[in-house]
């Protein structure tokens, strides 16, 4: 297994260890208030496309799934923020 997998793993065990996984869910009710309150569009650059409900503050770093915690992003701008979240 390469390297970065296992780093992965890790992080992955250590996640569901700590139940971060289980507050990181985001309530059907939250997301269609979050959507509705968008304006349609991502909080970054404004894009219609491939929307996602995101978490301002991340779980890992205590944020809820709260809608005052929730944002839209696109798939692009979500992905580039994970990553950088994620300290890889």
């Amino acid at each position: 297994m390469p390297r970065d997998m296992e780093r992965f793993n890790a992080w992955r065990r250590a996640r569901r260890a700590a139940g971060i996984d289980k507050r990181a869910y985001v309530s059907a009710e939250n997301r269609r208030l979050v959507m509705a309150a968008s304006g349609g569009g991502c909080s970054y650059c404004g894009s219609s496309d491939e929307l996602q409900v995101d978490h301002v503050v991340s779980v890992r770093l205590g944020g809820n799934s709260e809608p005052d915690n929730l944002q839209v992003l696109c798939k692009s701008c979500n992905s580039r923020k994970n990553w950088r979240d994620a300290g890889w």
